[in-house]
């Protein structure tokens, strides 16, 4: 069952699957709901109805984001070490787009879309991090470019510690968030090198 709240009321709710969601996320224009549970389900915020259906995620989904156009929406579920980006155009394909491997299942997840101006789609710059504390970067100007692309991968030590004599655990990412990406290519990886380790939390 979907509640939709505002203002702290309840608009409405709706049944989106059987089987119980471990995953919601909302489009940053507020028009798309989407959901997981057994599925990926793409529904139309008015009036609920389903736009689109995905399936690959054996395990239930952790962590879901829309991309700031609203066109893909990327996931990654429980024991799996990847990220699924899935193009919403409510076309009858239910496999995902990209898929980008990690090498340990992902905790968090952000994007950003770049545009060039010299391609017909926005580039797109998804950060995820992993179980371990490690955060990984891939940049495409196309979804095509995108799943051909290799990622940069930060990571902390103890020689980032202030103290020599830092004696807690291994310091790791768990928090992150993409901002001030303006150019792309080379420039857009390094913003978001830059804003990545700016946000540690």
């Amino acid at each position: 069952m979907c509640d939709r709240f505002h203002d702290g009321n309840l608009l409405d709710k709706f049944k989106a699957s059987t089987k119980a969601v471990s995953c919601m996320s909302v489009s940053p224009d507020g028009k798309t709901l989407a959901t997981a549970a057994a599925q990926l389900k793409i529904f139309n915020c008015s009036n609920h109805k389903k736009i689109q259906k995905f399936s690959g995620h054996p395990g239930s989904v952790r962590c879901m984001v829309f991309t700031e156009d609203s066109k893909y929406i990327l996931s990654s579920a429980v024991g799996e070490r990847y990220v699924a980006v899935w193009r919403i155009d409510g076309a009858k394909k239910q496999s995902a787009s990209c898929v980008l491997a990690m090498e340990h299942p992902a905790v968090l997840l952000d994007s950003r879309c770049i545009d060039s101006g010299e391609h017909d789609e926005a580039g797109i710059c998804v950060l995820a991090i992993s179980e371990i504390g490690i955060c990984y970067l891939w940049f495409g100007n196309s979804i095509q470019e995108l799943r051909n692309a290799k990622p940069t991968k930060i990571s902390l030590s103890l020689e980032d510690m202030s103290s020599q004599n830092y004696k807690g655990a291994l310091p790791a990412i768990y928090a992150a968030k993409l901002q001030g990406i303006q150019k792309p290519g080379l420039w857009a990886s390094f913003s978001c090198l830059w804003a990545a380790c700016k946000t540690i939390i």
